[in-house]
């Protein structure tokens, strides 16, 4: 995925740690225009926990996100709906990941 989304020139920070993404905010100096989080993560969090702590006031409220999962069952397709994110199943396709990144980023500007 990261290969993917840097040469459609993408600049990508990927992590599996929610810490390391709060750290690496912590400065200020970074500021993503979108996020795209597995459903499952490593750690204590759900990619559906990771966006709602990255849309807290003081990280990065209103930020557009993406959420990815191999799982279909009908939990994580209904949990994806009320938080109101969009669900991508694995795999995903290249040309239905960018149109949504288009979508999101020129709906964010």
């Amino acid at each position: 995925m990261q290969s993917l989304l840097e040469s459609w020139g993408c600049d990508v920070f990927a992590t599996e740690s929610h810490t390391e993404i709060l750290a690496h905010l912590g400065g200020g100096q970074w500021k993503p225009a979108l996020v795209i989080s597995d459903f499952r993560l490593r750690g204590p969090l759900t990619g559906i926990e990771l966006i709602h702590l990255l849309h807290e006031p003081i990280y990065l409220p209103g930020l557009p996100a993406i959420l990815m999962s191999g799982d279909t069952g009908a939990e994580t397709i209904a949990s994806a709906q009320q938080a109101n994110i969009p669900l991508l199943h694995k795999p995903v396709r290249p040309a239905r990941l960018r149109a949504l990144l288009n979508r999101m980023l020129n709906a964010s500007t």
